[in-house]
């Protein structure tokens, strides 16, 4: 009776085993839907002799965001390499961080001038697991095009304050010069498949934005997400 009992709970464990084994045989393609907080950090306002840049070489000071993400990955000949393709959409702030006077009169100004500013992305990329069983830490490296919009009646108007702006140009171009950027991404991240064909997403984005004639912007986002196997 005792051998007849063990036998049966091998069974049973085999049987419950079988499912967590076959995790690791997923399917070719997978999309995820992600959310973090994105902190960006404001390049000098200021030239060397203490005057605000000129509109050609101004950096980007927006500085805060919340980013929402959809992405597509599709599996290689291997099951530790992904190509992933995404978009994303961020509300962005100009958020007045102390120091310098006049950078902090520009913040506020900006705020005011342009409000929360939405930020579209689209990206390309290559991402790695290192390991394809349940628990799957990978590094995703991945290349971004963001379009920052702003939708403020305040955006079209000329700038009126001119120890901040060129008062001949209008406040969309003087507070946000550059709306156009490219970037370069790495992403690693840790993914955990607590069922079938579903995955918690947890990773940390590092960002360069890259601007033409101006200061580059460091970014950071702090995500989580979810990935359906499909």
């Amino acid at each position: 009776m005792l051998g007849q009992s063990i036998r049966y709970l091998l069974v049973a464990v085999v049987l419950w085993l079988t499912p967590l084994s076959a995790f690791a045989q997923y399917k070719n393609s997978a999309f995820g839907l992600g959310v973090g907080a994105w902190s960006i950090n404001q390049p000098s306002l200021l030239d060397s002799d203490g005057h605000v840049h000129p509109i050609d070489s101004r950096p980007l000071r927006v500085n805060r965001a919340l980013r929402f993400s959809f992405d597509s990955s599709f599996k290689m000949n291997d099951d530790h390499w992904w190509l992933n393709t995404g978009a994303a959409v961020g509300l962005l702030r100009f958020s007045p961080q102390g120091g310098d006077a006049l950078e902090e009169a520009f913040d506020k100004e900006a705020n005011k001038a342009l409000g929360t500013l939405m930020g579209i992305e689209a990206s390309l990329g290559l991402r790695n697991y290192f390991l394809t069983d349940r628990m799957r830490p990978y590094l995703q490296a991945s290349l971004y095009f963001l379009r920052i919009l702003t939708f403020t009646d305040r955006a079209g108007m000329a700038c009126e304050q001119g120890a901040l702006c060129e008062t001949d140009r209008t406040n969309l171009d003087n507070f946000l010069p550059h709306p156009n950027v490219g970037a370069v991404h790495l992403q690693p991240g840790f993914e955990w498949i607590f069922t079938r064909d579903i995955g918690l997403n947890l990773f940390i984005d590092f960002q360069r934005w890259l601007i033409i004639n101006a200061d580059d912007n460091n970014a950071l986002v702090f995500g989580i997400g979810i990935n359906l196997y499909t």
